[in-house]
Formats: C-alpha cells, sequence, structure tokens
C-alpha cells in the first residue's frame, strides 16, 4: 500500500471511531415523554416572551390565551410551547424564534405541572 492510501484508511478508521462514540454517548430514554423532559429542560416558564407571541400571530396560531413555554436546552430560540384558552385543555406547538416558524398543534401532550 502506498503511504496515501495508509493515510486515508487511518483517517476514515478515526472519523468511524469518533460517530461511533457520539452515537453511544447520547442519553438513553425510556419513552418519549423523558426525551422531552431532557430535550426541554423544567420548569415552564409562564412570563411573557414578546418572540413566541410574534411568532405564534406570524403563523396565525389561535387558542393561546395563556402559554406555557420550555426553551432547548441546545438550541437558544427553539421552544416547546403549550396554548390554552381555558387553563386545562392544552395544545403543544414547537416554535422557532429567530426564523419566527411554528409547527403544530400536536396532541401528544406531556404533563404541564413542574
Amino acid at each position: 500500500m502506498t503511504q496515501k492510501i495508509k493515510i486515508v484508511f487511518i483517517v476514515f478508521g478515526f472519523i468511524f471511531a469518533f460517530l461511533y462514540a457520539i452515537k453511544n454517548n447520547e442519553p438513553k430514554f425510556k419513552d418519549y415523554f423523558e426525551y422531552i423532559d431532557y430535550k426541554y429542560p423544567k420548569p415552564w416558564i409562564e412570563t411573557f416572551n414578546i418572540e413566541i407571541s410574534r411568532a405564534l400571530i406570524k403563523n396565525k396560531v389561535s387558542g393561546c390565551g395563556q402559554l406555557k413555554y420550555r426553551e432547548d436546552r441546545e438550541r437558544s430560540g427553539e421552544f416547546l410551547v403549550y396554548c390554552t384558552t381555558d387553563g386545562h385543555n392544552y395544545q403543544s406547538y414547537l416554535v422557532w424564534t429567530n426564523i419566527g416558524k411554528v409547527i403544530g398543534p400536536d396532541n401528544t401532550h406531556i404533563t404541564i405541572s413542574d
């Protein structure tokens, strides 16, 4: 083998080992709800957030008289938002304030208590 081929194999070996280590070091979750609690750490925040409100208005989301939200632990500007008009029945949305995008509503509910 030439020296260049050996170097290519070594580099690919390191890349493979690195990617394998990253994949196996990810936290393991027993269910969707545990994953959500990890990705969007507690507590629920109820203070007014103008960026979230602007994104919801821009996307014509209704039924958000009251809202609670959690920010993504790794991505600033990404929020899990729960909206209600009656304080009991919630709709969930993913909101990206930096681009004004909203996905939802979703009916997969997690516990709203802290």
